[in-house]
């Protein structure tokens, strides 16, 4: 299994978990309910629209400022998104969800130190804000310091024992660290959370196929096909894990489809498969 991380997944996960806490705090009515609607579904226009208009009152909102920023990262437009947090943390500095998106946006950036110093100072304001210890581990697994990064990670799910995204990223470290029995433990663990977690079943067939458990291996990677059916790396796993079980003709079949979707395969292991098959394609 790769490092997980992601740049765009880091901004998901900023968007999808720290908008509503801030306008629970910031706002506070049923106004602030419709702009996180149009937020979440996509109507940017007419949210810039109405930032735009609520930064230029004589009396400038933090939250304001904030909205703007969760779009522009939305946008992948990090100087922007640097900007409209800063403002917002300048007018109201004991906001720790403006503080982890700022670090969110320093990460886009390639600005790692900086984007610790925001996770850090977040957590200062709020040491249960199971986020910001999130975001934080990923940059130390971006830097190679994986025990840092595990141990945020433990903090992460302690202030938040649902937090399924980080008990995998937890496993992606377990399992760059060769210890494959805790990364097994916390995809099990993410699946339970949230069953329909297709990095997740897609991880475990890996730590299965690892241990020469083809079976469950099978299992997991078909259940991640089922839940994204256009993830061909997927079906390449599971074509080697026919391979292994000398079920060729599964393992041409997903060799063909994943070949279909543009995926190409190690040469070697298709001739392989060409000669325990006995086939040519």
């Amino acid at each position: 299994m790769k490092r997980l991380l992601r740049v765009g997944m880091l901004i998901l996960v900023a968007l999808s978990l720290a908008a509503p806490e801030d306008y629970a705090q910031d706002t506070n009515d049923e106004q602030s309910k419709i702009k996180l609607w149009h937020l979440r579904n996509g109507k940017y226009d007419d949210m810039v629209a109405r930032f735009d208009k609520a930064t230029g009152m004589r009396h400038r909102s933090a939250s304001a400022y904030f909205e703007r920023g969760l779009v522009a990262l939305k946008e992948h437009d990090p100087d922007k998104a640097i900007l409209n947090f800063g403002r917002a943390i300048k007018l109201k500095n004991n906001y720790p969800e403006a503080y982890v998106n700022l670090g969110v946006a320093y990460t886009g950036k390639g600005l790692l130190n900086d984007a610790i110093e925001c996770y850090t100072k977040a957590i200062e304001l709020d040491p249960g804000l199971a986020l910001a210890y999130f975001h934080r581990a990923m940059v130390f697994s971006y830097r190679g310091e994986l025990d840092k990064a595990i141990l945020d990670l433990d903090r992460a799910i302690e202030s938040k024992p649902d937090y399924a995204e980080a008990y995998y990223e937890r496993a992606g470290l377990y399992h760059e660290k060769q210890e494959p029995d805790k990364a097994m433990a916390d995809l099990d663990e993410a699946i339970a959370i949230n069953p329909d977690y297709t990095d997740a079943y897609h991880a475990r067939g890996g730590e299965y196929a690892g241990k020469g458990e083809f079976d469950p291996a099978i299992s997991d990677f078909t259940k991640a096909i089922q839940l994204n059916p256009d993830r061909a790396a997927t079906r390449h796993f599971r074509a080697v894990a026919f391979f292994m079980k000398e079920e060729y003709g599964k393992s041409w079949a997903d060799v063909h489809k994943a070949e279909s979707m543009g995926y190409q395969f190690d040469p070697k292991f298709l001739d392989d498969l060409k000669e325990k098959s006995g086939r040519k394609e």
